[in-house]
């Protein structure tokens, strides 16, 4: 059995700014994971590329309706998505957005017999590589990569793979 060690991080409610909003859901951020674990995905991922600076990131769950028309207009691709992500090109602290909606994340969880809220961290990690710029559609390897970084972090956090078979 090989169980990964956390590596020790000393994590500081001031290390990431996180702003929350909701557009056509009703489901709130904390009844599937408290604000404090979505910060520390967040300040773990940051840290685990070198970034150890303030950072601010802005969520928004929405519902499929929305994500749909965003994952239209942004990627040419007219359906749901579980989280699209825009990176900020402005102020440094401002690391970007992340779109994540909450229909497909309770169906994938359900699905992949996952809970919500191993699910959401997933996303949020997940959407935090491609804030700085991760890609995982153009390359094999790439995709190797960035699935490896997200089991790394997830794993400090106390979660499992998600590519588990």
């Amino acid at each position: 059995m090989n169980k990964s060690k956390a590596i020790p991080f000393k994590f500081s409610r001031k290390a990431t700014r996180l702003r929350v909003s909701y557009i056509g859901t009703n489901v709130n951020l904390s009844g599937i994971l408290p604000r404090q674990r979505v910060k520390e995905a967040i300040a773990r991922t940051s840290c685990l590329l070198g970034d150890t600076a303030l950072l601010r990131v802005n969520i928004a769950l929405c519902s499929a309706a929305y994500i749909q028309q965003l994952n239209a207009a942004y990627r040419g691709q007219d359906k749901p998505t579980n989280i699209l992500s825009f990176a900020s090109d402005g102020d440094g602290a401002e690391l970007g957005d992340l779109c994540i909606c909450l229909d497909v994340l309770i169906a994938e969880a359900t699905e992949q017999q996952k809970t919500y809220s191993d699910h959401l961290l997933h996303l949020i990690v997940h959407g935090v590589l491609h804030l700085y710029g991760l890609d995982h559609e153009q390359q094999e390897e790439d995709a190797a990569h960035m699935e490896a970084l997200e089991v790394q972090v997830l794993a400090q956090m106390g979660v499992a793979s998600p590519y588990r078979a």
